[in-house]
């Protein structure tokens, strides 16, 4: 018994935590190793309207970092980028990183963004910024979602 259960959760398990594929948009301090989503496997990353697209993003740093500041946007094609709400914009507070991040440390982003009810049903791209104290770029990173109903 419990040695099917245990087979189970291991065929289970690269189900729940499959990495996606992203576009790097200009990671200069540090480098992203996985990105997780939901329980997204493939592209676009479907999300409902009412939720939370609760991500994780696995990156180490190639320098200490005291400060970080979280940007996130939206671009529906052809409008241009629109700011999304991070929640706290301080990604040393109210985060799962704790500041100062240190070089070659690997390190877990977890963060989410609301899928607020008001939103189209469309397809956009979802884009993450860190930067740290000296505006340089940590890690930059794009998903493609589909916002559905």
């Amino acid at each position: 018994m419990h040695s099917s259960v245990f087979l189970i959760a291991i065929v289970c398990l690269p189900l729940v935590l499959a990495t996606i594929p992203f576009s790097d948009c200009g990671s200069k301090v540090g480098k992203i190793n996985s990105i997780t989503l939901n329980d997204c496997q493939k592209l676009p990353c479907v999300v409902k309207k009412g939720t939370f697209a609760n991500f994780t993003v696995n990156f180490t740093p190639n320098k200490d970092i005291s400060a970080i500041k979280i940007e996130v946007w939206g671009k529906i094609s052809p409008l241009p980028p629109v700011p999304f709400n991070p929640g706290s914009p301080d990604g040393c507070k109210n985060s799962s990183l704790k500041c100062p991040l240190k070089a070659n440390t690997p390190v877990s982003f977890k963060n989410h963004l609301e899928v607020k009810k008001m939103y189209p049903t469309v397809s956009v791209i979802n884009r993450w910024q860190l930067t740290n104290e000296k505006k340089e770029k940590i890690i930059c990173f794009d998903i493609s979602l589909r916002i559905v109903d």
